[in-house]
């Protein structure tokens, strides 16, 4: 009978994180507010017997904390959530907000792209000349951005010659419908990027890179504009929130070019059309109807002002609450 081997005891997520608690390290505390769900916090001390510990936050405050509440810090951001050295939700959180204050909206857990909407306009991000950028590089070898998960795409296509897939999700007002937009654009723009089949794809010339889209690509691009007419209305929190889902397919020619696209929408809020919550709208084509008077009078609707509820919806929605738009 072989003798028995000594197994060391499994180390804990919590053991080995209160190894990085010393004495006048800083961390994050678990906060009970949903808002600041973690504050920063020096310790004044080593963790006791109890797993305690006492430390200060940025007030001045001093208080004892359990260990387990507490999670080391990182020194620097990244790129990739999944190259910080302390990982944990809290580290999660301040990588992300620490970019955004950078104007860095975009940041990778691996494969994932996690966006923070800027919530203003950040044109050098969306250029064509940051689009060139992406062209032929791995999502890896670049900065993270919605350009570099298309041009993944895109490459996966025309290697495997097989579908691919970009699932964009999130709450309201985090910006998918914006995020669409640019990974269309991109998809629309690069697949007019034709090269000779035995050049690189990275030696491809300026020349071919600024080719204009076609026809076809520029139609499935501004289908948008109708598609947020008729599906998209002003809520509480979003004056532009989009209230139906889509599922978009771009029918991409064998030699590159966009051929074609089809588009399925989902709307969500049917009954939008007869009632709206306190502070909200109906659907913005009716509000864009009736802000053309000329249109307005050929249709017979003289009584009609944009102000004025829609022909069959609720007088408790507003027409336009402040910051809307009439788009």
């Amino acid at each position: 009978m072989s003798p028995a081997v000594p197994v060391a005891p499994p180390i804990t997520r919590t053991g080995s994180r209160t190894r990085f608690l010393k004495d006048g390290s800083k961390s994050w505390m678990r906060n009970n507010s949903t808002k600041i769900p973690y504050v920063a916090v020096h310790l004044l001390g080593e963790v006791d017997a109890e797993g305690k510990v006492l430390v200060k936050d940025e007030a001045g405050t001093e208080t004892r904390a359990q260990s387990e509440g507490l999670y080391p810090t990182n020194l620097d951001q990244q790129p990739d959530c999944s190259l910080l050295f302390h990982l944990s939700e809290a580290a999660l959180l301040a990588n992300l907000l620490t970019r955004d204050a950078l104007t860095l909206p975009y940041t990778t857990t691996g494969n994932v792209l996690t966006s923070i909407n800027p919530c203003k306009p950040v044109p050098e991000l969306y250029s064509v000349g940051t689009m060139k950028q992406y062209v032929g590089r791995r999502p890896a070898a670049c900065p993270p951005h919605l350009y570099a998960v298309a041009e993944q795409s895109y490459r996966n296509l025309s290697r495997e010659l097989s579908s691919q897939a970009i699932v964009v999700s999130g709450v309201s007002g985090a910006g998918k419908t914006e995020a669409n937009k640019h990974i269309m654009q991109y998809l629309c723009w690069r697949a007019g990027q034709r090269t000779d089949s035995k050049t690189p794809t990275r030696r491809v010339s300026a020349e071919l890179l600024d080719v204009q889209l076609s026809e076809v690509s520029r139609c499935v691009l501004q289908s948008s504009i109708v598609l947020e007419a008729f599906g998209n209305a002003c809520t509480t929190n979003n004056p532009q929130a989009s209230r139906f889902g889509k599922f978009v397919r771009l029918l991409v020619e064998p030699d590159g070019p966009v051929a074609g696209a089809a588009i399925d929408a989902y709307l969500l809020e049917k009954s939008r059309l007869v009632a709206q919550c306190d502070g909200e709208r109906c659907f913005h084509v009716f509000y864009q109807l009736l802000s053309d008077h000329k249109l307005c009078t050929e249709l017979k609707l003289l009584g009609a002002a944009p102000a004025d509820p829609p022909a069959g919806g609720s007088r408790r929605g507003s027409a336009l609450p402040a910051g809307g738009s009439r788009r």
